[in-house]
């Protein structure tokens, strides 16, 4: 899921080899489905930057227009199942960051697609979730180490919740600003809200 506006969302959806793309809103409190957009490629994660989406495909990160139209494939890595799982957008929109679940890396990409550099920590494993607040904090969700960390971008790492926490295979993750708090989705259809002030 990425925010597209204060009030609109979207999500993605993954049926078989295929995936859904669906726009939600928020009206008077109620949560609205707008438009449905269908691919012939998974669609596990999904980013907004400069008006544009950013759709990860297990393999592959493609660039969409808002109505679902192909601007790119951006970046390919066939050499795992699972080396392209999902991405964040830095708020200047000039790096992409992609959690290669397959190889335990965070990757950093420039926004054309080139790999600038490849973060790794021996101790952490499986990387799913990633997430770039509005200032600019990295934080990566290790599924495996049931960890969400914040990373510095040169390969340092601070745990800021862990299993002693409750956490337990973490898959996503978001940091407000405004409220302070670190949300983190599990694997198995759970949320865990941490205060960090």
């Amino acid at each position: 899921m990425c925010s597209i506006s204060p009030s609109d969302v979207a999500i993605t959806i993954i049926d078989g080899q295929k995936g859904t793309v669906k726009f939600l809103s928020v009206n008077n409190g109620q949560i609205v489905t707008g438009r449905t957009f269908s691919f012939e490629h998974k669609c596990r994660g999904i980013a907004h930057a400069e008006g544009h989406l950013y759709i990860t495909s297990d393999t592959v990160l493609y660039q969409y227009t808002m109505d679902c139209t192909l601007v790119k494939k951006i970046y390919e890595d066939s050499s795992g199942e699972y080396t392209v799982y999902k991405c964040a957008i830095s708020p200047d929109g000039r790096e992409i960051y992609v959690t290669d679940y397959s190889h335990n890396k965070l990757l950093k990409l420039s926004k054309e697609g080139t790999l600038q550099s490849t973060l790794q920590d021996d101790a952490h494993t499986n990387p799913r979730g990633v997430h770039v607040s509005e200032t600019g904090q990295l934080l990566v969700c290790w599924c495996h180490t049931h960890t969400v960390a914040q990373m510095d971008g040169e390969g340092g790492m601070v745990t800021l919740a862990s299993n002693k926490d409750g956490l337990r295979e973490t898959e996503s993750v978001y940091y407000s600003v405004r409220t302070g708090k670190l949300i983190v989705g599990h694997t198995f259809d759970s949320i865990m809200v941490i205060s960090t002030v």
